[in-house]
């Protein structure tokens, strides 16, 4: 659904897309988009329906994970935006899933699809019913399990980021619990400059998967003086 107000290369771009894969469109008046979308989503004068996106048990995409693969565990992560921007964040640097809990977890709800920004579609994520055992099991494969926090850790860049690895990153407000936390191979922290206790969850995750790429060789090395 197009908004009757969008014009110019924007909307020609959408239709001449959508009639290329043969996705039924219409042009509607703003008021019926806004309908759609929902007095809680600012909309941008496009709209799709689609199907949800799929979350299925973290034990199916373990058996597809690459023997080097990186991923990310969240672990009571409980905002979808900050969902959304971690995956956003993963499908940037090639994260290969991302696994939740089954319980204190945000659902793949629109606000999480539309913050990811096309993340949801690229990054799947998978959910588990016990996340200590997933820890378990990911070691049991090879996978060094890496927590982010903020004390106690060693600064990021000192880690060692090569092989298969399990990122951990707790939630908002307490960050990852103790038992957990006791199942991780070591924890890493995001050295800052003032003193603001910690970091948004999805903001931490993009740092450290920015780290974690730089030393796999994923992005350009940094010049040495």
């Amino acid at each position: 659904m197009l908004s009757r107000d969008l014009d110019g290369g924007r909307a020609r771009h959408l239709i001449a897309l959508a009639s290329q894969k043969r996705i039924p469109f219409q042009q509607v008046p703003p008021e019926a988009l806004s309908r759609v979308a929902g007095n809680s989503i600012q909309h941008q004068g496009v709209a799709a329906r689609m199907a949800a996106a799929p979350m299925p048990p973290a034990e199916d995409l373990l058996d597809q994970l690459a023997a080097d693969a990186l991923v990310v565990v969240l672990d009571g992560v409980e905002d979808p935006r900050n969902l959304g921007a971690v995956l956003r964040s993963a499908a940037g640097f090639g994260v290969a899933a991302v696994f939740v809990p089954d319980r204190r977890s945000a659902p793949l709800s629109p606000a999480a699809v539309r913050t990811a920004a096309g993340g949801a579609e690229l990054v799947p994520v998978g959910r588990a019913h016990n996340l200590g055992q997933l820890l378990d099991r990911l070691r049991d494969r090879g996978f060094r399990v890496i927590a982010l926090d903020v004390e106690r850790a060693e600064p990021l860049w000192q880690a060692d980021w090569s092989g298969p690895i399990a990122l951990v990153a707790g939630g908002e407000e307490k960050g990852v619990r103790p038992s957990i936390r006791s199942r991780c191979d070591l924890a890493v922290r995001i050295p800052v400059v003032a003193e603001i206790g910690s970091l948004n969850v999805s903001v931490a995750v993009g740092i450290a998967l920015s780290e974690a790429t730089r030393q796999r060789g994923g992005l350009p090395q940094p010049p040495r003086n």
